[in-house]
């Protein structure tokens, strides 16, 4: 559908979640833009002295804040970042960012009424996740309500970066997918957020009970597509299942959620000719049609049997560790 590089933001993603009619016409005809200036963004050019022709009682609510340097850091104001994947570049702007030896700490403004947690802002683990792939350091949330005079501090961890990553790259994923369904895919509604949506009104006055009219010369192409986003979600899905394993193999570690079990085991790599093999057990009083399905259990329980040593002579056997996907 689109030829060149897409780039969304965090209020992209915003409308994909809550009207998928809406980002369409929005984020990729470009038809709407209703996006207000963010008070964080206010901030960030006041404190670089720029004027801004904006708003009056956006100004006074951004002069509410009052920042301090500290000592030992650079400053910098309403710094760009970019994460880019798939052919999709998510971007972003933290408005205060403080750089010092070993620690980046950034500033995420909210001038709503609500009250929550700096690590519960999506959009902050966001910007923290970019900007630990720009700096390298550890990184330090500040979640500013100015409305609430109130100031929420986080450290992110390892695991909040991966989860961030994850999260954009699944994102970016879906819109891909989408865009390769083509135009049809962004007209299902989400139900309640589309009651009062300009975009959808429309599309629900219209005969919902008739189906969308498929040429049959485009029936192809949609098994193509749809062909195309299985093996993206599989490569997404071989990704995730590879780091799970790192870090359970690096910290000899299971894992337990929602009934499935993630854990590493022990099991063998062996070469032997079948014909020694039959000879090998009868010789030891045992029948062979026991181990003809013979797998890595069985390889362990005779490895660790008395004849176990007698076997190793005529085997190839490698012990290896794998991660095991069971459900309790």
């Amino acid at each position: 559908m689109i030829s060149t590089l897409l780039t969304i933001d965090f209020w992209s993603l915003e409308k994909l979640v809550t009207c998928k009619k809406q980002f369409f016409l929005s984020e990729i005809k470009k038809e709407a833009n209703d996006r207000e200036t963010e008070t964080g963004y206010i901030i960030g050019e006041l404190l670089k002295g720029n004027t801004l022709q904006i708003d009056t009682e956006k100004i006074e609510t951004a002069k509410i804040f009052k920042y301090k340097k500290p000592e030992n850091a650079k400053v910098i104001f309403n710094e760009e970042l970019s994460f880019e994947y798939n052919n999709i570049k998510y971007t972003d702007i933290a408005n205060i960012v403080e750089i010092e030896d070993n620690l980046v700490t950034f500033y995420i403004f909210e001038d709503k009424d609500r009250l929550y947690k700096a690590q519960d802002s999506v959009r902050g683990l966001l910007i923290g996740m970019m900007l630990y792939k720009e700096y390298q350091k550890n990184i330090q949330i500040k979640l500013i309500l100015l409305k609430n005079k109130k100031v929420s501090r986080y450290m992110m961890t390892q695991g909040d970066i991966i989860r961030a990553e994850d999260f954009i790259i699944e994102n970016i994923n879906r819109i891909h997918n989408l865009l390769l369904q083509g135009e049809e895919a962004f007209i299902e509604t989400r139900g309640e957020h589309c009651n009062n949506c300009q975009f959808c009104k429309e599309e629900q006055t219209k005969n919902i009970k008739n189906e969308i009219y498929v040429p049959d010369n485009d029936i192809e192409q949609i098994a193509k597509d749809t062909a195309k986003q299985i093996i993206l979600l599989e490569k997404q899905l071989e990704k995730l299942y590879n780091r799970l394993k790192d870090i359970c193999f690096e910290n000899n570690m299971t894992i337990e959620i929602n009934e499935h079990i993630f854990e590493p085991v022990t099991k063998y790599k062996y070469t032997v000719k079948g014909n020694v093999l039959v000879s090998f057990l009868m010789q030891n009083g045992l029948q062979p049609l026991d181990y003809l399905m013979i797998d890595s259990k069985k390889i362990k329980e005779l490895i660790e049997s008395p004849i176990g040593e007698k076997l190793k002579e005529l085997a190839k056997i490698e012990p290896y560790r794998e991660l095991e996907h069971r459900k309790k």
